[in-house]
């Protein structure tokens, strides 16, 4: 095989990796604000980690985290999540990225909106990519009334 045709293969590659990484970013918001977490599930790395509205490590905490209801602890009855501008590094079969979250939730009955980046790391496991990692921990920007939004003053990335 060509140095050339080695190359064009390894950039189609790489194309296929991030739709598909990107496809699994979609997938997981849609689940979640479904509240469909046994697909939620299938969607991670059996030692995968989450930091958001709690920690769970692992498929065993993974699988309290989401069917017992982390979310619903909180008091939160519906939520609908935004993400925009994704990065992405992949190497091999490894990736990483960030994502900017938005996301509109209820929260004991009253509307809350939440900002926040969301750190992410991926595996390729039999082919198919999986989620290793996700966390907002240390990196909300804003979570308060939906009614009053963001202020100066309400940014906790300011404080």
């Amino acid at each position: 095989m060509s140095e050339e045709t080695r190359s064009l293969l390894e950039r189609i590659q790489h194309v296929e990796d991030v739709l598909a990484i990107n496809d699994l970013r979609a997938r997981y918001c849609h689940l979640v604000d479904e509240r469909r977490y046994e697909e939620v599930l299938a969607l991670f790395t059996f030692d995968a980690e989450v930091h958001m509205a709690g920690s769970a490590v692992g498929t065993e905490e993974l699988s309290r985290y989401w069917t017992k209801g982390a979310f619903l602890a909180l008091g939160i009855s519906n939520m609908w999540h935004f993400s925009h501008n994704q990065t992405l590094e992949i190497d091999n079969d490894q990736a990483r990225g960030e994502a900017l979250i938005e996301c509109y939730a209820i929260v004991n009955d009253e509307p809350v909106v939440i900002a926040a980046k969301c750190l992410e790391e991926f595996r390729r496991v039999d082919g198919r990519w999986l989620i290793a990692k996700k966390s907002t921990a240390n990196t909300t920007y804003y979570q308060g009334p939906y009614s009053e939004g963001p202020t100066p003053n309400s940014l906790l990335w300011l404080a």
